[in-house]
């Protein structure tokens, strides 16, 4: 509790604000990340199906508080773009060991069963292959180097994927969806609730008008592709790039299409004011 109070006060005192900014980056709110959020906390369970058996007792009754509060959080929020439950993995050793517990109650050889049943399950439902290094981030360092070799020092690059890219280019970084900007994490606008998917989640947030008044020199899409993009071609992979792209093709943007070979054979679409 002390180290909260420490944390948010010296957020207050350096930013102005009592949470941090990606509570308004990722925050939802409507009935769809409600039935979304409903899933992934289904999700949470399923993959940590010992969590369910935690009990309480007098001194970790508020960790069982804590967990209700954390997972409704998630009807919220919508949960997570990504799979393996994440989110609620820093709750997982605390609840599996109150699980483990309770069953002591019911036989001292029960604990160590059921352990060994989750290991075993664990081992196959969470089983992770060897992982080399993701074509994606080295596709982003590489952007990364192309800006740096090509862009003076302080031009603002526009983007989503902005912790390879903007490491490698050295530039000034605009995010698009708001993780690392308030004004556009604050700006309250989403992905319409009927398009509103599960892949969207933690990347809905977009203010065009502002963007395009903080006028990027460049604006740096996700879409990749083996031949040379054209503006006819040219496609979005976040809602905040499609409404760009729609600014773009509509004339009312000055900005042509850029396109980037950034490694051999990898063409990345981006924008370039002009």
């Amino acid at each position: 509790g002390l180290a909260i109070v420490a944390i948010t006060a010296v957020r207050y005192a350096v930013f102005g604000a009592l949470l941090p900014n990606t509570y308004y980056a990722k925050s939802g709110g409507t009935w769809r990340h409600a039935e979304l959020g409903a899933w992934y906390v289904l999700a949470c369970l399923v993959d940590f199906p010992l969590c369910i058996l935690a009990v309480t007792t007098p001194r970790a009754r508020w960790l069982l508080v804590a967990a209700g509060l954390w997972l409704a959080f998630f009807l919220r929020t919508g949960g997570d773009t990504f799979e393996y439950s994440r989110l609620w993995l820093p709750l997982v050793p605390a609840l599996t060991a109150l699980a483990c517990a309770g069953l002591a109650r019911l036989h001292r050889h029960a604990p160590v069963a059921v352990a060994l049943l989750a290991g075993v399950r664990a081992e196959i439902a969470h089983h992770i292959p060897d992982q080399t290094s993701s074509p994606r981030l080295v596709e982003w360092m590489a952007v990364g180097g192309y800006l740096h070799a090509h862009y003076p020092p302080g031009t603002l690059v526009a983007t989503v994927p902005i912790g390879a890219i903007g490491y490698y280019s050295y530039l000034p970084i605009l995010d698009l969806v708001g993780l690392t900007d308030p004004t556009i994490a604050r700006a309250g606008r989403g992905v319409p609730p009927e398009l509103l998917a599960k892949r969207w989640i933690g990347h809905e947030r977009n203010a065009t008008d502002y963007v395009l008044a903080r006028a990027p020199k460049v604006i740096v899409t996700t879409m990749h592709r083996a031949e040379p993009w054209t503006l006819a071609e040219a496609k979005a992979g976040f809602w905040a790039d499609w409404l760009l792209l729609q600014e773009i093709k509509a004339g009312r943007a000055p900005y042509r299409v850029l396109d980037a070979e950034v490694m051999p054979g990898d063409h990345i679409l981006m924008f370039e004011r002009y």
